[in-house]
């Protein structure tokens, strides 16, 4: 049976791709920097507010979306 796990070289290639992805993101799409914008003034407010373990997990899940159905 063929090992089809990534080696460190092609993790970090692939960690590659994945930046030049949120690169082409962040410059092609219109909202993007609004909604990045939105996610950092969450997160500071989170933070400013202490908001718990449970609400940090509703706040990385609404911002995950956002950005993913963007995409």
């Amino acid at each position: 049976m063929k090992n089809n796990s990534l080696g460190l070289k092609a993790r970090i290639r692939s960690f590659g791709f994945a930046l030049k992805g949120l690169k082409v993101f962040i410059r092609d799409e219109a909202n993007a920097k609004i909604q990045l914008f939105a996610a950092f003034l969450a997160i500071v407010f989170g933070i400013a507010f202490e908001i718990s373990s449970l609400e940090w997990l509703m706040v990385s899940l609404a911002i995950s979306i956002v950005i993913i159905l963007e995409n």
